[in-house]
């Protein structure tokens, strides 16, 4: 009988010893789990502000787009009262170009998706303006090489064309190697050279209209 007794109070003893290192282990995994709940919603406060700031700063990028595709439209397109906004819906961009000279049933100003029913020469400039966005965004080269890619913006908004590049270029300290075929592209030129049978000669170094003025 006391055998039983003795061997009892020894199962009871390391249950004991056993229940309090479950305790201990449960408490040290409860404030583990308490330390990685605080770190939850630590980073989703830290995903919340990130966002916060990517939107923001999406913003101001659209705004400075939005304020040089509407320089150069207005430049360029003198004759015209232009306006282009950009929509951000549901992370996706589009491009809505404002004809304020042009009035739509509602006697509103005419509002033209740019991808479906603006003309090459629209579409051209808008693209450029993009692409050297990007180019300045990215800190990226500061030589941009174009081959024939103005001959959809018409030749009576191609000379202001012209004149909005070398503006861009002086305050940006960028150049651009134009290959064209284009004779009023020679009136803009800075350097000329000529390629023919796989022979590069070159014919003159000039100063520009904008220069002259």
């Amino acid at each position: 009988m006391f055998k039983e007794i003795k061997e009892l109070k020894y199962r009871k003893d390391n249950l004991i010893v056993q229940l309090d290192k479950n305790k201990q282990y449960l408490e040290e995994y409860n404030n583990s789990l308490e330390q990685c709940l605080n770190n939850i919603e630590h980073h989703k406060a830290a995903y919340k502000e990130l966002e916060k700031i990517i939107v923001e700063s999406n913003g101001i990028f659209i705004e400075k787009i939005e304020k040089l595709l509407n320089k150069a439209l207005t430049s360029i397109f003198f004759d015209e009262e232009y306006e282009l906004k950009i929509i951000v819906d549901n992370k996706k961009l589009s491009f809505e170009l404002i004809d304020n000279k042009n009035m739509d049933d509602d006697n509103k100003p005419l509002q033209i998706d740019v991808e479906d029913a603006c003309g090459g020469g629209i579409i051209t400039v808008i693209g450029f303006i993009l692409q050297i966005f990007i180019i300045q965004l990215l800190d990226l080269s500061k030589i941009i090489f174009i081959d024939e890619g103005f001959m959809a913006i018409s030749s009576t908004y191609r000379p202001l064309f012209y004149e909005f590049l070398n503006k861009f270029c002086e305050e940006t300290d960028t150049k651009i190697m134009l290959v064209s075929h284009d004779n009023l592209a020679l009136e803009y030129a800075k350097n000329i050279f000529e390629i023919e049978h796989g022979k590069v000669n070159y014919l003159a170094l000039k100063r520009t209209r904008l220069e002259k003025a």
